[in-house]
């Protein structure tokens, strides 16, 4: 009995740090490292989605780890890999305000993602990230409409309830809306839900607009907004995710061939949405001539706006 004890207490002195990550190592989803190295960009880790499948669950538990850091404030992970091709999937992590991951924590992503498998290599790893006091986590997962999605958000989901977080899943969302939910759960004033949100601030007498989907998550969302605002003036198309994601349109299609995506709905002016509806351009013609406002032109008339 004694030595029970004296061996329970010595497991408690080395660390629940480890303890967890003896765990991780032990589940079927972290027991595989990717074949090659994952780099954390600006669209997070993103790859043909059988190749970067390792990195989910370590980034879930990563995500915790951030919460906890963060003082239990919630963190989110957004499964998708945006403008590409449906084949690739993703993830990004985002911050308690809705930002994405800080710039210092993305070198930690790729320690963890890429470490070797076992808990000795992982619990060195972890043992260099910044120490919390706090024992409270909690991790939002939204996902886009890919065949591998849900899968993949699962894997977030377990590595993050594997390493202590309450971890929910927000299911299919635009990357835009699971950084609102983020920050509205952090957020000491209420926020309204984001669909309500843009829907009241939508135009109802807004008229000869087409908008391109992509085939993707923007689809179900925008009808959804068009729908509470009571707009009829909106013409949505590629909005089936059967039709193939991104293939042919969407707005890095429309930006980098400087042409109208497929299926495209004629209109005073158009506009396409990307696979996960966080970027967008407009466009029309003029004259018989293609006029592309991309996201640089968008944001020179907001600035004109704001500053009268």
């Amino acid at each position: 009995v004694y030595y029970y004890y004296f061996f329970c207490f010595c497991l408690f002195c080395y660390g629940y740090r480890y303890d967890r990550v003896l765990l991780l190592s032990k589940m079927d989803c972290l027991k595989s490292t990717p074949d090659r190295f994952l780099r954390y960009g600006t669209g997070g880790f993103r790859g043909d989605a059988t190749v970067v499948e390792p990195a989910f669950a370590r980034c879930g538990a990563l995500a915790c780890l951030r919460s906890k850091v963060l003082g239990g404030s919630v963190v989110g992970v957004m499964v998708t890999a945006s403008h590409n091709p449906e084949r690739d999937n993703g993830l990004k992590i985002t911050e308690q305000d809705g930002r994405m991951l800080t710039q210092s924590w993305e070198a930690l992503a790729e320690e963890c993602v890429n470490a070797e498998d076992g808990a000795e290599s992982l619990n060195g790893i972890l043992q260099s990230f910044p120490e919390s006091q706090c024992n409270r986590a909690v991790v939002v997962v939204g996902r886009d409409t890919r065949e591998s999605s849900q899968k993949l958000s699962e894997l977030v989901l377990a590595g993050a309830s594997a390493f202590g977080a309450d971890a929910y899943d927000v299911g299919e969302v635009t990357t835009p809306e699971l950084h609102w939910i983020v920050r509205s759960r952090n957020s000491s004033s209420a926020l309204a839900p984001y669909r309500d949100a843009m829907a009241s601030a939508l135009s109802s007498g807004i008229q000869g607009l087409s908008v391109d989907c992509a085939n993707g998550i923007g689809a179900l969302a925008l009808k959804d907004i068009v729908s509470r605002a009571g707009i009829s003036g909106i013409s949505i198309f590629n909005d089936r995710k059967d039709k193939g994601l991104n293939l042919n349109c969407g707005a890095d299609y429309v930006q980098k061939e400087h042409t109208v995506p497929v299926g495209h709905i004629p209109a005073d002016r158009s506009a396409s949405l990307d696979g996960d509806a966080d970027r967008m351009v407009y466009y029309r013609f003029r004259e018989d001539q293609f006029e592309l406002v991309d996201g640089d032109k968008i944001l020179a008339f907001v600035m004109r706006h704001l500053n009268g």
